[in-house]
């Protein structure tokens, strides 16, 4: 089943209704082997390509340029950037969403040991467009990840 079909399959009551915050987890919503590659092309890309975040909310590496992803990588963008996918999302969160063709807000993050991804809003106005964010799509691709 593709991201696609899966997005497609999310409740908006229970995107809506969520505690704390309007929200919802999906395991597993790339195929295996295609998240495989992903993770192995972000894991090999040179050191001097990341640059550092530390703040009281994170601690990160972020990859500095968004528009020459490694191939898997691009491929995973290019359909979370589509119209499909941006409609089934709109869908959710009963907000007309739109694409950043920018790349302003697109990102790739890498963590350390000791590093950390706190609870934070992201910037809500885009810098150059004046557009709203609405909402934010993270996929995490830690194979067995442990939750402290």
């Amino acid at each position: 089943m593709s991201i696609l079909d899966k997005i497609e399959r999310i409740d908006c009551k229970q995107y809506k209704n969520s505690y704390s915050y309007p929200h919802v987890f999906l395991d597993n919503i790339l195929e295996e082997e295609f998240a495989k590659k992903i993770q192995q092309e972000i894991l090999s890309l040179d050191e001097k390509s990341w640059d550092r975040y530390e703040n009281p909310f994170e601690k990160k590496y972020t990859l500095r340029d968004k528009n020459n992803f490694p191939e898997n990588t691009n491929l995973l963008f290019h359909i979370l950037s589509s119209n499909v996918f941006i409609e089934k999302l709109s869908n959710i969160v009963g907000e007309k969403l739109h694409n950043d063709s920018t790349k302003n807000w697109w990102g790739i993050h890498k963590y350390k040991n000791g590093d950390k991804l706190d609870i934070h809003c992201d910037a809500g106005i885009h810098p150059t467009l004046g557009d709203k964010k609405h909402v934010t799509v993270g996929i995490y691709l830690s194979k067995n990840w442990q939750e402290v």
